[in-house]
């Protein structure tokens, strides 16, 4: 990172802001407590993320993604089940079990330029389908259209009223 004058910025998930851990700054990472996430994503050219969803937002920006699923067997079970997006044939980037893959795929990335690989896009372009300013107006119009959304989670339906404040 230090040849090719990158740096990078160590952000935890918001849900554990207040469970400091024990990382120093140093001159290639900035460890931070509270992290201006929409500033990372369109100022980042490359994200190392585990499972974090966030991904989702860098890949819509076509920027290149690594997994770090180190732990992915004890993640299904304690964490989440397993559910439709798998990394491995749906992921927006390589997924790696260990830190050797981690450290590798970073080079390549940074050596590329953070350019993201042609194997990727693809899979982006496939999984996103509209690549414009218009989602929240889509968003917006659907939910007029259906009045409420139903949501499914597990075995139970929950149905969700829009409210809107209008200042």
């Amino acid at each position: 990172m230090k040849e090719y004058n990158y740096t990078g910025d160590f952000c935890l998930h918001p849900f554990f802001e207040n469970q400091w851990i024990d990382f120093d700054n140093n001159e290639i990472f900035s460890i931070n407590e509270k992290c201006n996430y929409q500033k990372l994503l369109t100022e980042g050219s490359l994200l190392i993320t585990d499972y974090s969803s966030i991904f989702f937002d860098f890949a819509y920006m076509k920027k290149p993604t690594i997994y770090t699923n180190f732990d992915y067997d004890e993640y299904r079970i304690t964490q989440y089940e397993k559910g439709n997006f798998d990394y491995n044939l749906d992921g927006f980037g390589p997924v790696c079990k260990n830190i050797d893959c981690i450290v590798n795929e970073t080079i390549l990335e940074i050596r590329n330029n953070c350019l993201l690989r042609r194997k990727y896009l693809k899979r982006i372009e496939r999984y996103f389908t509209f690549f414009d300013k218009n989602n929240s107006q889509r968003i917006f119009e659907e939910i007029i259209k259906r009045k409420s959304i139903i949501i499914k989670y597990k075995d139970r339906f929950d149905y969700i009223y829009p409210i809107f404040l209008l200042y």
